[in-house]
């Protein structure tokens, strides 16, 4: 480690110097390569593009060109899947080991999340928040890859990220920077698919437009039956001989349930706050939100953030695959890169919000994801946003708070409820329970853990599945 400046300068050394808070520093040329994307997500216009750190010294567009892997920014489509498909941000997943041993796989995986804890019963908001790779495999799991694969495809991913088998869940697949923000407007778009327009018109020295490749210019008909078809006489041609027409009800693909998407961006508008004060980033509004993306080893850097009018896409590595160190994740290494750039974005756009879509009801929900009631306490509730019919209902029997409150038929006191056999269940119809009794808790738990709550036989007392397993 050096003590002085004289341990790495002599005299006639070039140094580079920077600015830091008004201080002039010490700066470097730096060895990893970045590259950034900008684009105005509701109009579909490129504002900003960085395809590397210097052009005279790597002429390659990592924006465009790139082949990367997308880590656990890809996380927010498999849980906009899984909201397309019947979930809801408090159902709750169980966050355990598990392992998989296949003649497919070189060795046995064993995945784990990223801060190598597991956290047992936890709600889907707060496990992307997190960004649990254990309960990311397990919606896949609970989807099937099938399934998993064909909401990917109608979300317009390309086939390179079709990866078809469970690791999809944690972004094997490859992308770019500028496919990536593609692909997160949808998010703030009301669930459409933008394209993403490079060129929005070239005019000739004349002023006169020779290429529209938006049609945002072209003559725009209700269908081609009125059009002079073959000759074209009186219709205006492109440089390069196609005509300028366009049909006027184009409209953007709906590749999302529009309260999907709504979800999806008030979840990650949570993360990014909760991800700033954890690394000290001072956001400069709070009506924003994004996705970190780091890949094994920290070999790739990712953040893709948002405002309702913009969306920007960062990524940080080497062109030749390393790693860039330790803790060079996605929120260390890009993030911090997004922030600065939307500091400045922000003081030059009007502030607006996220449109909430109609179908969307808000329910205040316990911290443990059942429908919060009137004895629970003010520190363990909070608003939880759903599809309108996908809400919890308010249950008495599952608020414990509330147990002095409530009356059940004269002998539910005098006789104890009788416990749960597994010999009095017909398993012919469920596959996880044809393993021996010493494994049926991590089976059981691994079958339902989208369970709310199990039934005790003889007097009919419901429970949630962690206190009904403690009983047993």
């Amino acid at each position: 480690k050096p003590t002085s400046f004289r341990d790495f300068l002599e005299l006639g050394s070039l140094v580079y110097i920077g600015v830091h808070k008004d201080k002039k520093i010490l700066s470097q040329v730096p060895v990893a390569e970045a590259s950034f994307v900008a684009v105005d997500a509701i109009e579909g216009k490129l504002k900003a593009y960085v395809g590397g750190f210097d052009f005279s010294k790597s002429k390659f567009d990592r924006a465009a060109n790139s082949k990367l892997l997308p880590g656990s920014s890809i996380k927010p489509f498999i849980y906009a899947c899984a909201f397309e498909n019947g979930l809801n941000p408090s159902t709750i997943f169980i966050d355990g080991p598990i392992i998989f041993d296949d003649e497919k796989l070189e060795s046995i995986w064993r995945p784990r999340n990223n801060s190598g804890e597991f956290y047992g019963p936890i709600r889907l908001r707060e496990s992307l928040i997190q960004s649990l790779n254990i309960v990311s495999i397990k919606l896949v799991q609970s989807l099937g890859l099938p399934k998993t694969i064909d909401c990917f495809e109608k979300y317009k991913f390309k086939e390179e990220m079709l990866t078809n088998d469970l690791s999809i869940a944690l972004g094997t697949g490859t992308l770019n920077p500028l496919i990536a923000a593609t692909q997160y407007s949808s998010f703030i778009n009301n669930g459409k698919h933008q394209n993403i327009a490079y060129i929005d018109r070239i005019e000739d020295m004349t002023g006169k437009i020779i290429l529209d490749p938006n049609n945002n210019y072209s003559k725009k008909v209700k269908n081609f039956k009125n059009v002079s078809f073959p000759w074209l006489s009186s219709e205006k041609f492109d440089y390069t001989g196609a005509p300028m027409i366009a049909l006027d009800d184009f409209e953007q693909a709906q590749v999302m349930d529009e309260r999907v998407a709504f979800l999806m961006s008030n979840i990650l508008k949570e993360a990014l706050k909760r991800n700033a004060n954890r690394r000290g980033l001072k956001i400069p509004i709070e009506n924003m939100g994004g996705k970190t993306g780091t890949t094994n080893d920290n070999l790739d850097a990712w953040y893709i953030g948002f405002i309702p009018q913009l969306l920007t896409g960062v990524y940080v590595g080497f062109d030749q695959p390393r790693s860039m160190g330790l803790h060079e994740s996605g929120s260390r290494a890009a993030a911090p890169v997004w922030v600065e750039f939307m500091k400045n974005a922000v003081a030059n756009l009007p502030t607006q919000q996220f449109p909430q879509p109609p179908g969307i009801v808000s329910v205040k929900i316990h911290q443990s994801g059942r429908r919060a009631g009137p004895c629970d306490l003010q520190d363990e509730i909070q608003e939880e946003h759903y599809r309108t019919g996908t809400e919890p209902q308010l249950d008495m029997l599952l608020n414990p708070n509330c147990s002095g409150t409530i009356t059940e038929s004269a002998d539910i006191n005098e006789k104890e409820p009788e416990r749960f056999q597994f010999d009095d269940w017909d398993t012919k119809d469920i596959p996880y329970l044809k393993s021996a009794q010493s494994n049926i808790f991590c089976k059981v738990i691994d079958h339902f853990e989208h369970a709310t709550h199990t039934i005790f036989l003889g007097n009919v007392v419901k429970s949630t599945f962690k206190d009904q397993f403690n009983t047993l």
